[in-house]
């Protein structure tokens, strides 16, 4: 049997464990335009990333 290489793309997986970890943050509306300012933060620390589809 031939001798198999996986090949994996580092910043496929990157992005797929970082969009599984990230939570959406809510600092608020701006008080000149009442225009709220989200951001996204993903922590390693936390979530479960143990079941990736690579």
């Amino acid at each position: 049997m031939a001798k198999r290489t996986i090949l994996l793309d580092g910043d496929i997986l990157a992005f797929q464990v970082a969009v599984r970890l990230e939570t959406a943050i809510n600092w608020g509306a701006d008080e000149e335009t009442g225009v709220d300012l989200w951001t996204l933060h993903a922590d390693p620390t936390e979530g479960d990333v143990t079941s990736l589809q690579i």
